[in-house]
């Protein structure tokens, strides 16, 4: 694939961010509407169930329950949404291919930005459609004595990926009072998935030379590898204007290369409180 055919792909995947958000209440000012905006800090505590292979190292599947937990900011409503977080995986995973059950401890550490528009065309109605970009970091730190002088692994994966959300609003009014709820579904796909890690010779020398290097024969790559996510979400909003969310997150990535790729899965059940910070 060409650069100029890269170039149209993520032209047209992102091109949705340039509709603008036509709505009944354009009769507000850009200011206004961003001051009516609500604004959560976000909490959430939940579990991942992970599972990654490292091939520079080994061909078995490494698998496991891990703690999962996420603090953020959110800004947005039907028009335009933004959210920025950083969240924290972290536990021991095992393989079960061996007579040996080696463990690996793993520390998943993602920073996430995304923007969504609405797209006015299709949203009518309850049905509320969106799109954007979602940028997308994810810092692993491994470590396994198994592996002796290979004993320790870090990487970084990094996505620019394009976004759709449709959402479904189940509001109903009871006893006077609008019970709002939300159930939507997200879909990120990467445009450019980047990456930097060790090289196939994932030994190195220099701890023999007494001059140890942390990232020797580490290689960065770009556009290369695979990376999709999807986020299934259920929102209650109170009344108190704090929010409580349920969620179910899938998470795929694979580095590019032929002898040392590393691919991870990550399937995440959370819970998030949304704190209202506007009155």
């Amino acid at each position: 694939m060409t650069f100029r055919n890269i170039q149209i792909i993520v032209c047209l995947l992102l091109s949705p961010l340039f509709v603008l958000s036509q709505t009944n209440d354009s009769i507000l000012t850009i200011k206004e509407q961003k001051k009516a905006r609500p604004v959560y800090i976000n909490f959430s505590a939940g579990l991942n169930q992970i599972k990654f292979r490292d091939e520079a190292t080994s061909p078995v599947y490494y698998r496991g329950a891990v703690k999962y937990f996420s603090v953020g900011y959110r800004r947005g409503d039907q028009a335009r949404d933004t959210e920025i977080g950083v969240d924290i995986s972290t536990g021991k995973t095992t393989e079960n291919v061996s007579k040996l059950n080696l463990e690996s401890q793993i520390t998943s550490i993602r920073f996430h930005y995304g923007r969504l528009f609405r797209v006015n065309p299709i949203s009518s109605g309850k049905m509320n459609y969106m799109a954007g970009g979602l940028f997308n970091s994810t810092q692993n730190i491994r470590t396994n004595p198994g592996f002796m002088n290979n004993a320790v692994g870090l990487e970084n994966f990094s996505s620019l990926m394009a976004s759709l959300k449709a959402t479904r609003d189940f509001s109903k009014e009871k006893n006077n009072s609008n019970r709002k709820r939300e159930l939507s579904l997200r879909l990120n796909i990467g445009v450019m998935n980047n990456s930097y890690r060790n090289g196939y010779i994932y030994t190195n020398t220099s701890s023999v030379l007494n001059e140890p290097k942390a990232f020797s024969n580490y290689e960065s790559k770009y556009f290369s590898g695979f990376r999709m996510s999807t986020e299934l979400d259920y929102t209650i909003f109170l009344q108190n204007k704090n929010a409580i969310k349920f969620s179910y997150l899938w998470d795929g990535f694979k580095s590019g290369g032929s002898y040392n790729q590393f691919g991870m899965t990550n399937n995440i059940l959370k819970a998030t409180f949304l704190f209202g910070t506007k009155k």
